[in-house]
């Protein structure tokens, strides 16, 4: 919708001004009058308009008057004159000005309506062309901010000097610039939860970064992954730091966990003497972080200050998940927590860490048949910086157990029921050659004893009583052919002994082969 202004001091020509205007334009317009200068001046310093309809000739205060007030004020509205007499100096005035057009009264209604919606079109235009220029400007930040976050988190992620250095050379030209010698690198680690997730990494990194920014010592941050901050923090004095960044860090752990409603904490690493050991800084800040496991309440944790501990011996996950159900899920969990009640230190949290990432190793390679080829990991599993407390880590072990063990089992009948198949396939095409259980089994790379039990599992009968039942089929078919010998059919169906294919026979029909010949001669049709 355009918003115009007439301003005109007789009431009349106003109106009838509107009145062609509504006539003949198609847009939806809202009209504004004014019925004199002042009254215009007054209009244009509360509202904004497209286009402004106006004398030239008004009492207290000039049309030329009411366009420069306009224009300073930073109205852009496009402006048309109207006066009643030419006059050279009144129309180089308003040209100055920027006055779109000087129409003389009356105005001829064709040539009028079309120069407005020219003036509507032209201001269109640059509407949308304003929005194209605010969204690609929009577009081109978010590109430059996520170019400049890569480099950051490159840059924690690095230890190679060379590649540090073109990283710190890539942020000066983002006007990023370290001045100090003397860097601490702390991890700000908060609550992600499926309510949360799609807008908690924004509201956060922006609270942190509003912080910092008001804070009396410099300090970048990165959203370094899903619900972890990273800040790289400088400072002179290496004597007062600890008190110092030990109060802000608290301070904005404490507005995190208040107005987004989440537990945070965050650790922090060790001093870093130049930007070339920000990484190892990082990595102690990440581990510093991990004590939030503990659930001690404590919010900040200087890895400095963590008991380093005595070695551990790992816990044996692999011999007690020999099964993925629920007793040997019990005896991992057992083991595990002679660690879990010890007293916290880095050497203790590292060794529950190991383990519960070596069972997820151990889960999806153990599965990694079952659920085919994918790219997918068999069981998804939480990170171990996900968990806030242990009792989360234990819940979630038990769940990939049982998952994986489902899995298995669903893969093993999948599985069964291909080799079932295949063995199918296999003995229809071999019913008549010598073969057995043992042939059967070495074929397909398993044990006899597997072969008898899924046969029976799966076909309500035992390998050698199916084998027997689908020879003596096509014993009976060939019998029919009078022309075929007793004995050659004997071996046509898999027994080159002539006795003992009528011994199996008679067991399976109740008659032997020459008289079930003979019954079928005198019966044509009958079996």
């Amino acid at each position: 919708m355009f918003k115009i202004l007439i301003a005109d001091d007789e009431r009349f020509i106003r109106k009838g001004i509107i009145a062609i205007l509504e006539r003949g334009l198609e847009e939806e317009i809202q009209f504004v009058e004014a019925g004199n200068g002042i009254e215009a001046i007054d209009l244009a310093q509360k509202e904004h308009f497209h286009l402004v309809i106006s004398d030239i000739s008004m009492p207290g205060s000039s049309g030329l008057e009411f366009i420069k007030a306009l224009k300073d004020s930073g109205q852009t509205a496009t402006v048309i004159i109207l006066s009643g007499y030419e006059n050279f100096e009144y129309a180089r005035e308003a040209v100055r000005l920027g006055v779109r057009e000087y129409v003389m009264k009356p105005v001829k209604k064709p040539e009028f309506l079309e120069l407005v919606r020219t003036c509507l079109e032209e201001t269109r235009q640059k509407q949308e062309q304003s929005v194209k220029e605010a969204r690609e400007s929009i577009a081109n930040e978010k590109i430059l901010n996520q170019v400049k976050e890569e480099v950051l988190v490159q840059l924690l992620n690095e230890n190679r000097k060379e590649v540090v250095a073109q990283c710190l050379e890539r942020l000066e030209k983002f006007g990023i610039t370290f001045h100090s010698s003397l860097f601490i690198c702390a991890v700000i680690e908060y609550e992600v939860t499926d309510s949360n997730r799609e807008y908690i990494d924004f509201v956060a990194k922006n609270m942190v970064d509003e912080f910092f920014k008001d804070s009396f010592f410099p300090a970048v941050t990165v959203e370094y992954s899903e619900g972890r901050l990273a800040v790289i923090m400088e400072f002179q004095d290496q004597n007062r730091f600890k008190e110092e960044k030990a109060t802000a860090l608290r301070s904005v752990t404490g507005l995190i966990k208040k107005y987004c409603k989440v537990r945070a904490v965050t650790g922090v690493g060790d001093i870093a003497f130049d930007a070339y050991c920000l990484n190892k800084s990082l990595r102690h800040a990440i581990k510093a972080a991990e004590f939030k496991i503990y659930d001690t309440g404590n919010d900040l944790f200087f890895y400095s200050d963590l008991a380093r501990g005595h070695d551990y011996d790992p816990v044996p996950a692999e011999s007690l998940l020999k099964e993925f159900d629920e007793e040997h899920a019990v005896m991992l969990l057992n083991a595990l927590e002679p660690l879990i009640a010890a007293p916290c230190s880095r050497h203790s949290l590292e060794a529950v860490r190991k383990c519960y990432e070596e069972v997820c190793g151990l889960l999806n390679e153990r599965t990694q048949k079952a659920a085919g080829i994918s790219p997918e990991p068999p069981v998804r599993y939480q990170e171990f910086r996900y968990f806030w407390n242990f009792i989360q880590m234990k819940q979630e072990l038990k769940k990939m157990i049982r998952q994986a063990g489902e899995l298995m089992q669903q893969g093993e009948e999948s599985l069964n029921y291909k080799l079932i198949h295949d063995i199918l396939q296999y003995l229809e095409e071999n019913i008549t050659k010598d073969i057995d259980l043992n042939t059967v089994a070495e074929q397909f790379s398993r044990t006899p004893g597997y072969i008898s039990t899924l046969f029976k599992k799966s076909m309500n009968c035992g390998f050698n009583t199916y084998v027997t039942e689908q020879r003596m089929s096509i014993a009976r078919k060939l019998l029919e052919d009078s022309s075929i010998p007793i004995q050659k059919v004997g071996e046509l169906c898999g027994y080159p002994n002539s006795k003992y294919f009528s011994v199996v026979f008679k067991k399976s029909t109740g008659e032997n082969p020459k008289r079930y010949r003979e019954k079928i001669e005198k019966h044509p049709g009958k079996d």
